[in-house]
């Protein structure tokens, strides 16, 4: 499994980020019908009758408030564009699923099995296009012929879209890291994890989840967010993440303001010189070099002076 993946299947599969993530992201008519505290993860390597491993990315089970439960398929999505066949992975994947859960609880073949509801969260850039119904993926067929065709859709998180809508809740954790994972700079970024640090913070066991967060941060998001002249930190600690991303704005910033006061002050050095000119004539090259030279401070003052000066020594006095 690639790095990437690995360290986004740690953070989904968290507990508390993937109830955060489902209240993010599923209409608020779904939630009352689960309870989301009943969240319990389950394998997510299907296996096929021949014990063909294939990764499915995250599977869960939680409990329906009609007292049955439902399966959650979450496929996690990390490429710069959608999968067109996205809808007919999901079909296989839950196809695989239920042979997976009859062959591990040793069911028997007249148990029903329990409802699925498949979600892709996607965090590449650019929005999501492909189908999210397998039917879209098939040929058009008579009416005769329909009810024996597959049927399958899904339910689809864009983060992006998302994001930049602001459709997402504040103080939610998975939120905040779909944020972060769309942070538009450095500035951005260090808000958003101190507001990372503050929602860890009020949840029950969260020195587990500051690790777990701060890892991702570390691997994913600060190789992104950081000036390439800043070394990594060497922890998962994501308070410490936050300060390092915090100083390194400063240090991002401070060059930034000190050019626009070096701006500044040579700007009003030019308008003097200007007006020195047009009041004088061609200024000696000891006055320019006096003026090039100059503070903040001397500049204001000459300029002060320029307006009642004679000669050129009255505006230097």
């Amino acid at each position: 499994m690639r790095h990437h993946d690995r360290h986004y299947r740690r953070l989904f599969g968290h507990p508390a980020i993937m109830r955060d993530l489902l209240a993010a992201i599923l209409p608020p008519q779904w939630r009352g019908l689960i309870d989301l505290d009943t969240l319990e993860p389950l394998p997510a390597d299907h296996l096929s009758a021949k014990q063909h491993v294939r990764h499915g990315d995250l599977l869960w089970k939680v409990c329906r408030t009609d007292g049955q439960q439902l399966h959650l398929l979450v496929l996690l999505e990390h490429q710069s564009s959608g999968d067109r066949i996205m809808a007919v992975r999901i079909l296989s994947y839950a196809a695989l699923s239920y042979e997976t859960l009859l062959r591990r609880e040793r069911r028997s073949t007249r148990q029903l099995l329990p409802a699925l509801l498949p979600i892709v969260l996607y965090t590449g850039l650019k929005p999501w296009r492909a189908a999210t119904d397998v039917a879209a993926l098939i040929d058009p067929v008579p009416a005769a012929l329909q009810p024996f065709q597959p049927a399958m859709r899904y339910v689809l998180a864009d983060a992006g879209v998302l994001v930049r809508q602001g459709a997402l809740p504040a103080g939610n954790l998975a939120s905040l890291v779909l944020q972060l994972e769309h942070n538009q700079g450095i500035e951005q970024a260090a808000r958003l994890l101190r507001e990372l640090c503050t929602a860890i913070a009020s949840h029950a066991g969260h020195e587990a989840l500051r690790h777990v967060l701060g890892a991702w941060v570390r691997y994913i998001v600060l190789p992104r967010a950081l000036p390439k002249d800043i070394p990594l930190p060497d922890t998962d600690d994501i308070a410490e993440l936050a300060m390092t991303v915090a100083h390194s704005r400063d240090w991002t910033l401070r060059p930034r303001m000190e050019g626009r006061e070096e701006g500044r002050r040579e700007g009003q050095a030019q308008l003097l010189k200007r007006q020195l000119m047009k009041k004088f004539g061609i200024l000696p090259p000891a006055v320019v070099q006096r003026l090039e030279q100059a503070t903040e401070a001397q500049t204001e003052a000459w300029s002060l002076n320029f307006v009642d000066a004679d000669t050129l020594d009255d505006v230097f006095r």
